[in-house]
């Protein structure tokens, strides 16, 4: 064998293999989001059971027709995982559907966008959905760029979409918009209508179900991600009201460890959910187990340090 056989047979290997990836990503969220995205320092997205475990639940609990209620501590990667990764992967798949993300206030609502938006014109998501690019809208003749609020695509063979693939707003924000496929709640409550003013805790939850849940379509599923704040805001509303499947993984007290905790309120858990062999079904119907922290981000003595300035 020649030396341009080798270099040409290690090449077929690594097509097959580049293309066994792109396969799976298509089909898997996890695989995906670490193909695909990428984290503020450019690199891959670090996968920790912690976020093998909350994309399992959204798609268990969807499967169920159940919201889908992740509370999660600040900083681990909720946002990134479950609505950047996951709304992005939902629209390769099906480029007609109709996401609605709501935040706290419209700058980060914004910013949500703007990254789904990038990633949608990265060579990486083509890779995976080729057929999928970004919709050119034209008015009076000049091309209309995705505005800072929403984001059209259109697939090949397919029509462009009226309505905005992806579109964000803050809870209280005066433009609704059309209705939707998906709802996705991301950090809805925050210290400013928690707690510096009490007051707009009682409205962002009127609004939150009387608004934006109303927008949704019978048939659509939603997404509420949240960190814990108060317990008389929306996240504790949204923990106990029924039709959801609740995930909450605190830092343990120890501090070596994530506590999970899964429940369905006013409902049973199924046999079925994807737990680990060592959870336990407590007398309560709550699914509990530890998950290693995430060291890759936040390890054990950082935790520590953030624990002493609370």
């Amino acid at each position: 064998m020649t030396g341009t056989d080798v270099v040409q047979r290690a090449r077929v290997r690594a097509s097959a293999a580049v293309a066994r990836v792109r396969k799976s990503a298509a089909i898997d969220p996890t695989v995906f989001a670490h193909h695909v995205l990428r984290d503020e320092t450019g690199g891959r997205l670090d996968v920790a059971p912690l976020h093998e475990a909350l994309t399992a639940h959204v798609t268990w609990a969807w499967s169920r027709k159940l919201v889908a209620v992740v509370i999660v501590p600040w900083g681990h990667g909720k946002t990134i995982w479950l609505t950047c990764a996951r709304v992005l992967w939902e629209v390769g798949r099906n480029p007609s559907l109709r996401v609605r993300i709501v935040c706290n206030d419209d700058d980060s609502a914004k910013a949500r966008v703007r990254y789904i938006a990038r990633a949608i014109e990265s060579e990486r998501f083509r890779t995976v959905f080729p057929a999928v690019r970004q919709a050119e809208r034209r008015v009076a003749g000049v091309r209309d760029p995705w505005s800072m609020h929403e984001i059209r695509v259109a697939s090949t063979g397919g029509g462009e979409a009226v309505d905005p693939t992806v579109a964000a707003s803050g809870v209280l924000s005066t433009g609704v918009g059309t209705r939707c496929d998906v709802l996705i709640g991301d950090d809805v409550v925050d210290m400013r209508n928690a707690l510096a003013n009490p007051g707009l805790r009682r409205t962002v939850r009127e609004t939150w179900e009387s608004v934006w849940e109303a927008r949704r379509e019978s048939a659509g599923r939603t997404l509420y991600l949240s960190t814990p704040w108060h317990a008389h805001d929306l996240t504790a509303h949204m923990k106990t009201r029924g039709g959801g499947a609740v995930f909450e993984a605190p830092v343990s007290r120890d501090v070596d460890g994530l506590d999970v905790s899964v429940s369905v309120p006013g409902g049973e858990l199924a046999d079925d959910y994807p737990a680990p062999k060592t959870a336990t079904l407590d007398a309560d119907d709550v699914l509990r187990w530890r998950l290693p922290l995430w060291d890759a981000r936040w390890p054990r003595e950082a935790l520590l340090l953030e624990k002493q300035t609370d």
